[in-house]
């Protein structure tokens, strides 16, 4: 991270657990790391690692059963960890904002799109003239590419589709100006020609306003194409970190080895994909029954063919904007050294 951006969140050895009937679920177990102002910090790992957890944990949008065994949670200089639903209500939307997974669910049926932009803006700007709302819905709907928005804003969710709806949703989460945004898994319901399309407007919408997001998905092609560095979950901790060059191109960890070589190519003919090791039926509630991701064999000089396959897969999901040409030609060396070593 350049010394000059201005780190914007920070969270500290940070331990979130839930009280079940079986015992305490160690959902995020010490969690660090840093989000810059404009950056885009992407979030990775398998469905159930605490990727959106840790999200909502930093919102404060858990059920009562959550509870903070320990660490800070510090936004823009300000410890919030012990804030209450009060404090937390008038942060939201202003100082950060979440777009949801399914736009279908984030949005009432009963109500227009215009009606719930609105609805969002009055409620960070109550006193705002009805003309002046209207003026700031046709803004908002217009900067997600929702064209003719002085005459969409009187349609309702079902008149748009998936890829529409979730621009919806981000006109609602950016009403507030957030100087944060929390995107949890918002392209996993969308087809890949949809995907690409919001991921761009994503990418536009932090370049003009400059604000810093938190991408969260399991799909390393989306996060290698939006983030400009990586966090790599597994089982509520962050096992690895760096930029999105370093984690496809070099991955250190056992685990981010995994994740690559268990993405699908076409190459590879019926070939059974590599699985991820876990425990059967243990309880994840005591702490010893976690699978460690460092029980995976860890890819050593000798496996020649499962490196070429590591660096083709992570050569196809990484698109070529998200990388120069000189770092792509600088890790085809490093493989090469390694395979001549064999």
């Amino acid at each position: 991270m350049s010394a000059s951006k201005q780190t914007i969140l920070s969270v500290e050895h940070l331990k979130k657990y839930f009280q079940t009937a079986s015992g305490q679920l160690h959902a995020v177990d010490d969690i660090n790391f840093t989000l810059a102002k404009g950056e885009t910090l992407g979030v990775v790992g398998e469905s159930g690692c605490g990727k959106s957890v840790l999200c909502k944990s930093i919102l404060h949008l858990l059920p009562q059963t959550a509870k903070i065994k320990s660490g800070k949670i510090i936004v823009d200089g300000t410890d919030v960890t012990a804030y209450r639903e009060r404090e937390m209500t008038a942060l939201r939307g202003s100082l950060f904002s979440m777009v949801f997974q399914d736009p279908m669910t984030a949005l009432d049926p009963t109500m227009t799109i215009g009606a719930q932009i609105a609805e969002s803006v009055l409620a960070h700007k109550p006193t705002l003239e009805k003309t002046a709302v209207r003026e700031r819905v046709v803004e908002l709907l217009e900067l997600v590419g929702i064209d003719r928005a002085q005459e969409r804003m009187a349609l309702y969710s079902h008149n748009f589709s998936g890829g529409m709806r979730q621009r919806v949703v981000l006109a609602i989460a950016l009403a507030g100006d957030p100087r944060i945004l929390f995107a949890d898994e918002p392209t996993t319901a969308l087809d890949v020609t949809i995907q690409a399309q919001i991921l761009d407007l994503l990418r536009d919408v932090q370049r003009k306003l400059g604000t810093a997001t938190v991408f969260v998905t399991h799909d390393l092609g989306v996060v290698a194409r939006v983030a400009d560095r990586v966090a790599v979950m597994y089982a509520g901790k962050i096992i690895e970190t760096g930029t999105a060059e370093e984690i496809f191109y070099d991955p250190r960890h056992p685990y981010t080895w995994g994740l690559l070589r268990s993405l699908p190519a076409l190459s590879r003919g019926k070939e059974t994909l590599p699985s991820i090791p876990a425990y059967r039926g243990r309880s994840l509630t005591r702490r010893k029954a976690t699978p460690s991701p460092a029980a995976m064999s860890t890819p050593s000089p000798s496996t020649t063919r499962k490196r070429r396959r590591c660096s083709a897969s992570a050569t196809r999901t990484m698109p070529q904007h998200g990388c120069s040409t000189n770092a792509r030609r600088r890790s085809r060396r490093r493989w090469e050294v390694r395979d001549d070593k064999t």
